[in-house]
């Protein structure tokens, strides 16, 4: 009875540890995410400033 409630507690732990785990790598992913959201967010803005320079570059032109 005894090594059955330290097993089972071991066990516990054990799939405590991987859902602690598991929600790291899933908050990894979601940084991961974010941060690329940001970096398409800044690639995004450094195509449109760069269009509305070409823009502008072309109605001065013309």
């Amino acid at each position: 009875g005894f090594l059955f409630a330290s097993l089972s507690q071991e066990f516990r732990f054990a799939s405590l540890s991987q859902g602690f785990r598991f929600s790291s790598l899933s908050q990894g992913f979601g940084f991961a995410s974010l941060s690329q959201g940001f970096r398409f967010s800044s690639l995004s803005q450094r195509f449109g400033f760069a269009s509305l320079s070409q823009a502008f570059k072309f109605a001065s032109l013309s």
